[in-house]
């Protein structure tokens, strides 16, 4: 009696494990085709964030590449008119030597990866015979090299008779008493108030300049420029 019960009992568990083990392999299969799925929903979705990712990247720099082309198309347009603005200046004022120069950076400290702080002269006009040119000269400098010109962020226009500037900035002096400069004037080139360039006017003898002048011709150079 206590045999059969055990017999049956044996064979009502085998039945449950049979039904056990197909239901497990119902749901692995289940979570098998589930997991592929997933993985193929997954592997799409990479797939079309890296193309939209991609197109993205493309864009941008197309738009970059389109944007440099058009600012370095709109420089060369500007440049007779820039040119011919500062000719007539020395004209009307009787100056001598005029120069533009912009600031930049091209180099950076290889630790901070701050940039420096740098000038290039971009405008060059002599009104005089026997002056040498000074493009050469103030190509790629760095700014912190003179005090005349790094002061110039906060007081906008200075003029100097040669004496007088070599008490404020001993480099630029010596580079203009070499010159045979009598007078300096430096004065600031700004847009919405940020500094992007300035203006040298050198006098080879005791003629003045007048700073009304002076701003009517950075104010010009802004119009055209920018």
């Amino acid at each position: 009696m206590f045999l059969d019960k055990v017999g049956q009992l044996y064979k009502e568990l085998g039945k449950v494990g049979f039904i056990i083990c197909i239901i497990s392999v119902l749901f692995l299969g289940a979570g098998y085709l589930f997991y592929n799925m997933l993985n193929q929903m997954m592997t799409q979705n990479q797939m079309v964030l890296e193309t939209f990712i991609k197109n993205q990247l493309e864009n941008t720099q197309k738009e970059q590449t389109d944007s440099h082309r058009k600012k370095f198309i709109n420089q060369l347009n500007v440049i007779p008119s820039v040119t011919m603005t500062l000719e007539n200046f020395c004209q009307v004022t009787n100056s001598d030597h005029v120069i533009i120069a912009e600031y930049h950076n091209s180099v950076e400290n290889i630790t901070t990866m701050v940039p420096f702080c740098k000038f290039t002269s971009t405008y060059e006009i002599i009104n005089k015979d026997g002056v040498r040119p000074l493009r050469n000269v103030f190509q790629n400098v760095n700014i912190s090299n003179y005090k005349s010109i790094y002061r110039l962020v906060h007081r906008y226009y200075e003029s100097y008779t040669i004496d007088e500037l070599e008490k404020i900035d001993k480099l630029l002096y010596y580079q203009m008493k070499e010159q045979g400069a009598k007078n300096v004037v430096l004065c600031s080139l700004e847009h919405n108030q940020i500094p992007w360039g300035f203006v040298i006017i050198i006098q080879y003898t005791n003629k003045k300049v007048d700073v009304n002048q002076v701003m009517s011709l950075t104010n010009e150079i802004n119009k055209i420029i920018l």
